[in-house]
């Protein structure tokens, strides 16, 4: 549940970082959109955002700027795949 960094590098003063090309909208987009989603629909996103979280922290890491912009949401069969950036 974490978006996939591929290459960092820096080409003179410039630095990059590339990234999987994610097709969706963020959690934040589709709260303004949507409003409020049902609580069974909420728990499920909320949970996918966990197991990435618990994933980042595996790897001594900390995120330390989760917010809805920041959870993108892909769209698939049984409901939204939640996807942590930055």
């Amino acid at each position: 549940n974490i978006v996939r960094g591929f290459q960092v590098g820096c080409e003179g003063s410039l630095h990059y970082l590339v990234m999987e090309y994610l097709e969706g909208e963020t959690l934040e987009d589709a709260l303004t959109k949507k409003g409020k989603y049902p609580p069974e629909e909420a728990v499920r996103i909320v949970y996918q955002a966990l197991q990435g979280l618990q994933h980042i922290h595996e790897q001594g890491l900390v995120h330390r700027d989760l917010k809805p912009s920041n959870l993108m949401l892909l769209p698939g069969p049984k409901g939204p795949t939640v996807k942590i950036l930055d």
